[in-house]
């Protein structure tokens, strides 16, 4: 099997020739083995994840902007989002000419789009700076009233409160109407009011984004309120977590699960806010 040392220089042929020798020894093993594998294992194989494209997956990904509130600076916002590859922001509402300005110029330095927050309670202000996005392609979306439990609504001259939210049932519906109505803005989601459903104190129907025939609600049998759900279901959870813990993503992502997260469950199928409403 090994070549005989002939003189001092034979001896690294020897060796070589030995450890050729011996690695196609173990490497036939080693090959039966992972086919044998691979062939066990064929029927055995979990259900396969389908891949999601990078440009998917950074579709999906948004931050939250504060330069209607004149803290972000545009140009460091748009430097970031190109960085990142983040294509969405989310920001408060507002039609100052030079807040708009500054979205459009984030959406031309880094392509991203806007959710937009409406106008508290004014329909027709909320329009305008929709139109003022939508007009050069960079509006994503068109959403209600942030947080009405802590930032109550005004509107038909009733305001939001700890006892009714039907002025953002009202407003809510009439913002998606208007929406709709506005031959500017087609194609344009309305995002649902966050937190509305799960902190209605009495049952406006907010858990729902169409009311369904039978809910028993406040507001009437069909009535629309969006088309996308909206939840701020934080990683952190509805309190400061006193550890860390196993799958906190997974459980702020969760639709079903009644836990420490603000997630669809709590917001759509049975509602935080004693007593409580089932969507």
């Amino acid at each position: 099997m090994f070549k005989l040392a002939q003189s001092k220089n034979d001896l690294p042929m020897m060796k070589l020739s030995s450890q050729i020798n011996c690695s196609r020894q173990l490497l036939l093993p080693m090959m039966i083995a992972i086919v044998a594998f691979f062939l066990c294992s064929e029927n055995n194989v979990p259900a396969q994840t389908t891949a999601v494209s990078a440009a998917g997956f950074l579709n999906s990904i948004g931050v939250c902007t504060h330069i209607a509130q004149g803290v972000d600076n545009p140009s460091n916002v748009g430097v970031c989002l190109n960085y990142s590859g983040i294509r969405n922001i989310r920001d408060d509402g507002s039609t100052s000419p030079t807040v708009i300005r500054n979205w459009l110029s984030v959406h031309k330095t880094s392509g991203a789009k806007v959710c937009l927050l409406s106008i508290n309670g004014d329909t027709n202000n909320s329009l305008y700076e929709y139109e003022q996005l939508a007009a050069s392609n960079a509006l994503l979306a068109a959403e209600g009233p942030n947080e009405p439990n802590n930032w109550p609504v005004t509107y038909l001259g009733q305001t939001s409160s700890s006892t009714s939210s039907l002025p953002v049932a009202w407003f809510q519906r009439d913002l998606y109407s208007a929406v709709k109505r506005d031959a500017k803005l087609a194609g344009i989601p309305v995002f649902a009011s966050s937190e509305a459903g799960g902190s209605e104190p009495n049952n406006c129907g907010l858990q729902f984004l169409t009311i369904p025939s039978g809910a028993g609600t406040l507001m009437p049998d069909g009535t629309v309120y969006a088309d996308y759900a909206n939840t701020h279901n934080y990683v952190c959870g509805t309190g400061p977590l006193s550890s860390v813990i196993n799958n906190a993503a997974w459980g702020a992502e969760d639709p079903t699960l009644n836990g420490n997260w603000d997630g669809l469950y709590v917001e759509y199928g049975h509602t935080w806010w004693s007593p409580g409403y089932t969507g």
